[in-house]
């Protein structure tokens, strides 16, 4: 018959049982323990390696008055863009002894590997620079840290190579200008010499008493004109990702820090480029290799993701994207209003400085062509004596504005797994386990085991018990197998914790005693 079970908690009958199950409940806590100690050395360490370098905004003087650039955010992503493109990563590797030269399937392989399992964190400022870390996580400690050093040195090198064919780009184009707006300065000079030599009584009256509304509509239009165009190719760029796999393509190429959000930024980069310069600057010539380079590796993401069917109306970076296309055009078109508004105001400029007589207004032109050719060579003058001094740093140049803080050191102890977490866990669940095991036992056990569960259950009186019959030598081979096995236990138990202390003097400290 079944023994009624009761709710309160007996420590002494819980003990008990304990000490009934002894030896079932040491082996449980013994194997939990195992599993998780001996297992932690089963699973493969990964190491990681990472180093600390400054990024500085600008090192050249040249380079702070012609260059190009962003918010810092913007720079941020594109500088994570460099360290985490394939082309850096591919000359890095080729430097350690990853690489395989006769295999070009597994050194593709690898590197997508490597690329995967690198991180870079952007970890604050310090004045005007900007403070990253690259780190990089794989199962040989030598070969983690020799990425990450190789990586880091590759973008050095990159980025030094990038600022001295800057600078030299820069210092050629300044100079052919230089000569070009020369040869218009003395032309000017020639027309006007000419004019005056050919109307000998002509007396001019001040420019600025005759075209004041027509050089402020003038600049106002071509102010206007840029950010039009700006808006024209964010419009384009928007319908383009819209026309393509709305759910797939959409969501990868809108998302921050992708490389759509970098080809839209580098499009207005152009626009403002080709406002100011010509095709054969270097800098329009730059940002155009990048322009080609983004659009195929859009492409080809593109036909990655239309083999993943998704729905377009349920997508928020799709519907994002429509709104944002709704407010270009809106833009666009108030633009276009402003750009038509301001050509009337020039044209009826205009038709006052034509109503005035020819020879004021041809002389009032030779003066404002000479005006603005003169200006333009004295900024072409103080700039070229700029790029001459960028060029020649940026030909000694070690490092060009990046400083390894902390380069990569050999990783002494795996960031997984994390033994001490487990052997501590082991233990704990060990000690619960072994507790469970016991007391189950002897819930499944419904046997009587004293005259009051007896009494209770059957509402008899015990007239007598006989107890269990133990001889002295009985008592002394219990006692003789309960020493031997917590003796053991204690000697396994001694092993565990040594276990744990050289982990902890490893992790802490890097010394290692027993070298397991």
């Amino acid at each position: 018959m079944e023994q009624i079970q009761t709710n309160d908690f007996d420590i002494k009958r819980y003990w008990e049982m304990l000490i009934r199950r002894r030896y079932t409940a040491l082996g449980v806590a013994l194997a939990v323990v195992s599993i998780f100690t001996w297992g932690s050395f089963l699973w493969p360490d990964t190491y990681e390696a990472s180093s600390t370098f400054v990024v500085e905004n600008s090192s050249y003087p040249l380079m702070k008055d012609t260059e190009v650039s962003g918010t810092l955010e913007e720079r941020i992503k594109n500088l994570k863009s460099s360290l985490t493109s394939v082309g850096i990563i591919e000359r890095a590797v080729k430097k350690t002894a990853l690489a395989k030269p006769d295999n070009a399937g597994q050194n593709g392989a690898l590197i997508a590997h490597v690329r995967k399992n690198i991180k870079v964190v952007t970890k604050g400022t310090e004045g005007e620079s900007n403070i990253f870390t690259v780190s990089y996580a794989g199962n040989n400690p030598r070969l983690v840290r020799d990425v990450v050093n190789a990586l880091v040195s590759q973008y050095v090198e990159d980025s030094l190579n990038n600022q001295k064919a800057a600078a030299a780009g820069a210092y050629d184009f300044i100079r052919s200008q230089l000569a070009e707006y020369r040869s218009k300065l003395e032309g000017s000079d020639k027309s006007i010499r000419m004019f005056t030599e050919k109307n000998p009584r002509f007396v001019p009256q001040s420019e600025l008493m005759l075209s004041p509304k027509d050089d402020g509509f003038n600049s106002m239009e071509v102010d206007t004109d840029i950010k039009l165009k700006e808006l024209l190719i964010k419009r384009d760029s928007l319908q383009r990702q819209l026309s393509g796999d709305q759910a797939g393509a959409s969501a990868y190429v809108a998302k921050e820090g992708s490389p759509q959000a970098r080809l839209n930024f580098l499009n207005n980069q152009l626009a403002l480029l080709l406002a100011k310069f010509t095709d054969r600057h270097p800098e329009v010539i730059k940002v155009k290799d990048e322009i080609e380079e983004l659009k195929r590796e859009i492409s080809q993401a593109q036909q990655l993701h239309q083999t993943s069917p998704a729905a377009a109306e349920l997508n928020p970076v799709y519907l994002q994207m429509k709104e944002e296309l709704i407010r270009t055009d809106a833009e666009i078109e108030s633009l276009r209003d402003r750009s038509a508004e301001l050509r009337r105001g020039h044209q009826q400029a205009q038709g006052v400085l034509g109503a005035m007589p020819a020879l004021q207004q041809e002389w009032s032109k030779l003066q404002r062509d000479r005006n603005e050719y003169q200006k333009i060579y004295d900024d072409l003058l103080q700039n070229l004596e700029k790029a001459r001094v960028t060029n020649d740093v940026a030909l000694v140049n070690k490092t060009a504005g990046i400083r390894v803080t902390d380069p990569a050191v050999l990783p002494m102890y795996p960031v997984r797994p994390d033994r001490i977490r487990l052997i501590l866990l082991g233990i704990g669940l060990g000690i619960v386990s072994g507790l469970g095991m016991a007391v189950l036992l002897e819930n499944l056990n419904k046997s009587y085991k004293d005259e009051e569960s007896v009494e209770s259950d059957l509402k008899l009186t015990v007239l007598a018990a006989i107890p269990e019959i133990q001889t002295s030598e009985d008592k002394i081979s219990a006692r003789r197998l309960d020493k031997r096995v917590f003796t053991y236990a204690g000697v396994y138990f001694f092993i565990i914790g040594l276990v744990l202390i050289e982990e902890l003097l490893s992790k802490f400290t890097g010394a290692r005693i027993l070298h397991f």
